[in-house]
C-alpha cells in the first residue's frame, strides 16, 4: 500500500496498516544553479527542518538551501506515538498541495527572464552582472548599485536587489554581505568623542548555558559559538555535529549546539543538533534596537558609562515558530577589571539565551570592549616647589573607563622657585627700599640743616653793618604765615661767641614793616 496517494490538486496520506505507522514523501534534488559558483561537497546527515503537531490549518512554508550539494526532502507523517491495537485516528491525514523548488540543476524552467550581458559569439551563455551591479527590470541592462550596498543573491534584478549595509559596517569585495572592521566611533550625548577597538575580541569564542537534564537524569547544555567581527577571511563561528561518523558543521556569526556528555570514542563531549543564529551582520551601534530587532536594557540593567556597544545579526533559515528567521544582539559592556576574553553570559531571567526561541540576547563584558584611551582620560597633578624642584604627575580619571591606546605619561620634574624664595627676596627689597629712603631723607635733612645754620650764620656776620641788609624773597615770612623759630646749630661755637651774639640780635632788633 502507498503512503501517500494523489488526489486531484493534492497529495494525501493513506490510513495505513497501523497509527505508529511513518508515511513518508521523498524528494531528491542532485543541485541547484547559484547565482555564483560554489564548490560542492558530499555528506550524509538528517536534519529536522521543522515539525508540526496536532490539528494545523492550511499554511505555507518556505526553507532557503545555502549549499550547492544533493539534497532528499522527506516529508514523514505519524498519526500517534503510542502502539494500540485498535485504530484511534484512521481518519487523520495530512496533505501536500505543492512543492516549489528552484535553481534545481536538471530541472525545468518556472519562468524566464533576460540575460545581463550578451556575446557576441553565437550561443555563448548567459552571464550575470558585474560586481556590485543590478539587472534593471525587463531590459537586461546592468547598473551600479549605490554606494556601500551589497546585492541580493537570491534576486539580483530590479534596484531593491542593492541591500544598504547598516550603521559602522562596510560590504565586502564580492558584493555579498556587509562586515565590521572591529572599530567603531561614537560621539557621546556631552559631544566626547570615543574610539572602539574590539580586534582582541574577533576569534571564534565559545560559552555554554547552565547545564541541564532529561527525565531519565541525563545531562546536557548548549553550547554557543561566537565570531564577533573581522573583514575578508575571518574565522567564523563553527558549530559541529559529531554523532554520525559522516558528521557535518554549520558556519555563521552565532550558531548553537546541543553538548551531551559522552565517552564514545574516547569524546568527552557529544555535539548535536547544531543551527545558526546569526548569519549575517546588521549593523553595529549604540542604539537599543535596529531594523525590528531590539536588545532592551532590563535584560542587562547597567548604569555603565560609556554607553554599551550592540551588534546586530540575522539569520535567513526560518522555522515555524520564527518565520522571519532567528536574530541575536550581542552587548558589549566595558569592564576594565575582567581580563577574560570569554566573559558572556545570558539574561537572568532567559536563561537559554532566549526568551522566545527566535531572538537570542548575550552580554559580553571584558576590559577590550572599552574605548581606546586618550588625553581626557588622565589628569596632571602639580606639585609644590620644594627646594627648587617640581614635579608633574599624571593619574588616570577615576573611575577608569578605557583600555589600551595612549599610556599615562612619565612623571616631569622641572625647576622652579620657590615661595619661601619669594618672600625673602620680597623682605630684602623692602629692607633695602626702606634704608635707601631713610638715607636719602637724611641726606636732605642733613643738606638743609647746613643750609640754615649758613644763613644763620651770614645773619650773624652782618649784625654791625649799618646799611640794611637787602630783603630776601625766599625768606619773607607771608601774611597769614606761622614764624617759626630757627633751631641753630652752634655746637661749633664757644659759648662766649654764642653769649655774644645772642647780645648783638637783641640791641639790633629787625622790625619789619608792614
Amino acid at each position: 500500500m502507498p503512503a501517500w496517494e494523489v488526489a486531484g490538486e493534492y497529495v494525501y496520506t493513506t490510513p495505513g496498516d497501523q497509527d505508529i505507522d511513518y508515511l513518508m514523501l521523498v524528494l531528491s534534488v542532485p543541485g541547484y544553479r547559484p547565482p555564483q559558483s560554489m564548490q560542492g561537497y558530499n555528506q550524509w546527515s538528517n536534519d529536522v527542518v521543522e515539525q508540526w503537531k496536532g490539528s494545523n490549518s492550511k499554511q505555507s512554508y518556505s526553507y532557503l538551501i545555502q549549499r550547492n550539494s544533493t539534497t532528499s526532502f522527506t516529508w514523514t507523517f505519524q498519526r500517534s506515538e503510542e502502539a494500540n491495537t485498535e485504530r484511534k485516528y484512521s481518519a487523520d491525514a495530512a496533505k501536500i498541495f505543492s512543492i516549489h523548488i528552484t535553481n534545481v540543476i536538471g530541472g525545468v524552467a518556472s519562468q524566464c527572464r533576460h540575460c545581463a550581458l550578451s556575446s557576441p559569439q553565437a550561443g555563448s551563455a548567459c552571464v550575470p552582472c558585474p560586481l556590485g551591479h543590478y539587472m534593471v527590470n525587463g531590459t537586461g541592462v546592468c547598473k551600479s548599485c549605490p554606494p556601500n550596498t551589497f546585492i541580493r543573491a537570491d534576486q539580483p534584478v530590479g534596484e531593491a536587489a542593492c541591500v544598504e549595509c547598516g550603521p559602522n559596517t562596510q560590504r565586502n569585495q564580492a558584493h555579498t554581505a556587509c562586515l565590521s572592521d572591529c572599530a567603531l566611533d561614537v560621539q557621546t550625548t556631552r559631544g566626547v568623542p570615543l574610539h572602539y577597538n574590539f580586534s582582541p575580541l574577533s576569534n571564534a569564542t565559545n560559552f555554554h548555558s547552565s547545564p541541564s537534564f532529561t527525565s531519565k537524569g541525563l545531562r546536557y547544555f548548549h553550547r554557543f559559538n561566537v565570531g564577533l567581527c573581522g573583514k575578508e577571511g575571518r574565522v567564523p563561528a563553527t558549530c559541529v555535529e559529531n554523532v554520525t561518523e559522516s558528521g557535518r558543521e554549520i558556519k555563521g556569526y552565532i550558531c548553537q549546539s546541543t553538548v551531551v556528555p559522552s565517552d564514545i570514542r574516547s569524546q568527552s563531549m557529544v555535539s548535536t543538533q547544531p543551527f545558526i543564529i546569526g548569519d549575517t551582520l546588521i549593523g553595529v551601534t549604540t542604539d537599543t534596537s535596529l531594523n525590528s530587532i531590539s536588545s532592551p536594557t532590563w535584560l542587562f540593567p547597567s548604569v555603565s558609562n560609556p554607553p554599551d556597544v550592540i551588534f546586530y545579526y540575522k539569520s535567513s533559515e526560518t522555522t515555524q515558530a520564527c518565520k522571519h528567521g532567528r536574530s541575536a544582539t550581542i552587548r558589549l559592556r566595558c569592564s576594565p577589571s575582567v581580563t577574560d576574553k570569554d566573559h558572556i553570559t545570558m539574561p537572568s531571567n532567559c536563561s537559554e539565551g532566549t526568551c522566545d526561541g527566535c531572538t537570542f540576547h548575550f552580554l559580553w563584558q571584558s576590559q577590550h570592549a572599552c574605548p581606546v584611551c586618550t588625553k581626557n582620560n588622565y589628569r596632571e597633578i602639580v606639585s609644590a616647589c620644594i627646594q627648587g624642584i617640581q614635579k608633574t604627575t599624571y593619574m588616570w580619571q577615576q573611575p577608569l573607563q578605557c583600555y589600551g591606546g595612549e599610556s599615562l605619561p612619565a612623571q616631569k620634574v622641572n625647576a622652579c622657585v620657590s615661595l619661601d624664595f619669594w618672600l625673602k627676596f620680597g623682605v630684602s627689597m623692602g629692607t633695602v627700599g626702606a634704608v635707601l629712603l631713610i638715607s636719602i631723607s637724611c641726606y636732605f635733612w642733613k643738606k638743609t640743616r647746613k643750609l640754615q645754620y649758613k644763613y644763620s650764620k651770614l645773619m650773624v656776620s652782618s649784625g654791625g653793618k649799618d646799611f640794611e641788609l637787602p630783603s630776601a624773597d625766599s625768606c619773607a615770612i607771608m601774611e597769614g604765615e606761622d614764624a617759626e623759630d630757627d633751631i641753630m646749630d652752634l655746637t661749633k661755637k664757644s659759648f662766649l661767641t654764642k653769649m655774644r651774639s645772642y647780645s648783638r640780635e637783641v640791641s639790633n632788633p629787625i622790625i619789619h614793616k608792614d
